[in-house]
């Protein structure tokens, strides 16, 4: 079942805030008694949620509502509320309120309580762990999750549940997010997580936190919608929220007050995943009003080869290792599903991002050329150029001509390539990616090709292991 959608996209966003007054009454003070000696005046809890970036949430919030008032016999009342917000990290500021009585109840993603110093959710935000909705879902229906909301405690509020939300792809609002070099400089627009941060500041883009601040990207949930480039086979981060309450306030209920909030939040953990929609009904969604961009392979790779580091951060916290390997053998038993089959043109082909400088015309390097890998090179090179040592030399010979490239042979390619500054992006629509070399160029217009990392090493070889030299102009 898809859940409903308000989209709001940060790109475009003009944020408004509905400021809810933080005095509603608190079900804590002296009231009437009934002939039996409980309290005749119900209990309000109000649940603070930030409705700009929860707004896809709504409904669940009231559907809990309702059921802890019904568990209760309508002891509990549960207001769902705008918090009033400062500057700084709405939801940061939303748990620190929680914590210090301004609000009974919170709801923000796991994701932000590392800022608070709250460590037990890190495993949830290790890079590309959580890959699919089914293991996001058995992550949230496991003991992980009971064990990731205990610490919770150190914070002074107790954890109900830990709900799962959606899953994030890279998001483009003009260019496609496919390879570590297309991350580069780029402005990331993401809730505050230091996790999130330093997978960003490895992959070489830099995160803003401002509503309102002008960005290249964000993690966005095909599920909401487009406009934008998403990434359709990378998940930058999975969104699972939390659900908490203040200690204090949680101790003074009662025995049945507990239980009925504590059913009511397992309840929301089952409807969420009842909610989860298929990767197709998202993408054809996302497709109304926007495009879909497939990393390649060796892009895949590259990308998890630059987010070791934040992994390798992460598990210096035993705590957090020991996750991390639980939500790997769980992902080790989590059926993937279908591939992932883009609606009919919704397909974007990516082009590279990083590329800085002065577009160039592609025709300053039209023209025919031939180069040579040895044997002798290819040992120098070593793996994966030495796996055919006998077929050696080969003899390649590529054609250029505005913008468009082919390659000689039975099993020629062909694709399409940009030049900016002193770089060449060239694009395989057969591999589905793009590789960058910078380029230097003789007297004579022979071609010597650096590649710019991270680049699969066959193709770094194959297609940079000796001088291009020109030996002709450009074929029709």
């Amino acid at each position: 079942m898809l859940r409903a959608v308000i989209p709001i996209h940060a790109f475009t966003v003009a944020v408004v805030l509905v400021l809810v007054s933080a005095g509603c009454s608190s079900g804590h003070k002296p009231a009437a008694a009934d002939k039996a000696g409980r309290s005749s005046t119900p209990v309000v809890l109000k649940l603070a949620s930030i409705s700009f970036l929860n707004n896809q949430d709504a409904p669940l919030l009231r559907q809990f509502a309702d059921r802890a008032a019904d568990l209760s016999g309508h002891r509990l009342r549960v207001r769902v509320v705008d918090p009033r917000l400062g500057p700084g990290g709405p939801e940061q500021q939303v748990a620190r309120a929680v914590r210090d009585g301004k609000y009974e109840l919170g709801w923000i993603a796991a994701g932000g309580w590392d800022e608070l110093g709250v460590t037990s959710f890190q495993a949830l935000q290790a890079p590309f762990l959580i890959s699919n909705y089914r293991l996001m879902n058995n992550v949230a229906r496991s003991s992980l999750a009971d064990r990731m909301l205990k610490g919770l405690e150190d914070y002074d509020v107790v954890g109900l549940a830990l709900v799962p939300d959606a899953l994030q792809h890279p998001t483009g609002r003009n260019r496609a997010f496919v390879a570590p070099a297309d991350y580069a400089g780029a402005r990331f627009f993401t809730i505050r997580s230091r996790a999130t941060d330093d997978l960003l500041a490895a992959l070489g883009a830099a995160p803003v936190h401002d509503f309102g601040t002008k960005s290249d990207g964000q993690p966005w949930p095909l599920e909401a919608g487009g406009p934008g480039i998403a990434t359709g086979n990378v998940i930058m981060q999975a969104r699972l929220s939390t659900l908490f309450a203040n200690q204090a306030v949680f101790e003074r209920l009662s025995d049945d007050e507990r239980k009925a909030l504590q059913t009511a939040a397992a309840e929301l953990v089952r409807k969420a995943i009842v909610r989860t929609p298929s990767d197709q009904a998202a993408a054809r969604i996302f497709c109304q009003n926007g495009a879909i961009a497939m990393a390649g392979h060796a892009d895949l790779t590259a990308l998890e080869q630059a987010a070791r580091p934040v992994t390798a951060k992460l598990e210096r916290d035993s705590e957090t290792k020991g996750f991390i390997e639980e939500i790997r053998k769980l992902k080790a038993s989590t059926p993937t599903g279908r591939a992932l089959v883009l609606p009919p043109g919704c397909r974007r082909e990516p082009h590279p991002a990083t590329l800085t400088g002065k577009r160039r015309s592609p025709t300053i390097l039209n023209g025919t050329y031939r180069y040579t890998l040895t044997k002798a090179a290819a040992e120098a090179f070593g793996d994966p150029a030495t796996e055919t040592l006998d077929e050696y030399p080969v003899v390649a010979t590529w054609y250029l001509r505005d913008g468009k490239w082919a390659t000689a042979g039975p099993d020629g390619g062909k694709g399409t390539y940009t030049i900016t500054g002193n770089r060449i992006a060239i694009y395989s629509p057969r591999l589905g990616y793009t590789d960058t070399f910078t380029f230097a160029r003789d007297a004579d217009g022979t071609l010597h090709l650096k590649p710019v990392l991270p680049m699969d090493r066959g193709d770094q070889f194959f297609t940079a292991g000796a001088p291009w030299r020109r030996i002709g102009p450009s074929v029709k």
